[in-house]
C-alpha cells in the first residue's frame, strides 16, 4: 500500500499544488499502517505517520498528504508544535487545505485516466 501512496505523492509533487513536497525528503518519512478508529484515519507524531489499514491506498491518499503536510510544518516550524494550542487551528487549517487540494487533484487524475 505504501508503494501506491508514494507513487501518487510523487506524481502530486510534480504539480504546482504539491510542489511544497519538494521542500523536504517526504519519501523518507516513516509510515505505519494499523487498524484505527472509525473517526481517526491518520495521525502524525514527530515526523512519523500512522495511517489506517484500507483495501485501496487511493482511499487515504488525501489523508496521507494531510499528514505529510504536518510533517512539513513540524520540520519547517517546530516551535509551533511546541506552542501547542496557540497554533493548532492554523496548523490544522493549513493541512486541511492541502488535503482538499490533493483530493481535487486525485479526483481529476482518476477521472482523466480511469484509475
Amino acid at each position: 500500500m505504501i508503494d501506491k501512496l508514494k507513487e501518487l505523492a510523487e506524481a502530486y509533487s510534480r504539480t504546482a499544488e504539491g510542489d511544497w513536497l519538494n521542500e523536504f525528503d517526504w519519501r523518507a518519512v516513516p509510515v505505519k499502517f494499523r487498524p484505527l478508529g472509525y473517526d481517526i484515519v491518520g495521525f502524525h507524531a514527530f515526523g512519523k505517520i500512522t495511517l489506517a489499514e484500507v483495501v485501496d491506498a487511493s482511499f487515504i491518499f488525501d489523508i496521507y498528504i494531510h499528514e505529510l503536510r504536518h510533517v512539513w510544518q513540524w520540520k519547517k516550524h517546530p516551535l509551533r508544535y511546541i506552542a501547542g494550542k496557540l497554533y493548532r487551528p492554523l496548523i490544522e487549517d493549513d493541512a486541511d487545505r492541502e488535503e482538499s487540494r490533493a483530493l481535487k487533484w486525485y479526483e481529476n487524475r482518476r477521472n482523466n485516466t480511469n484509475g
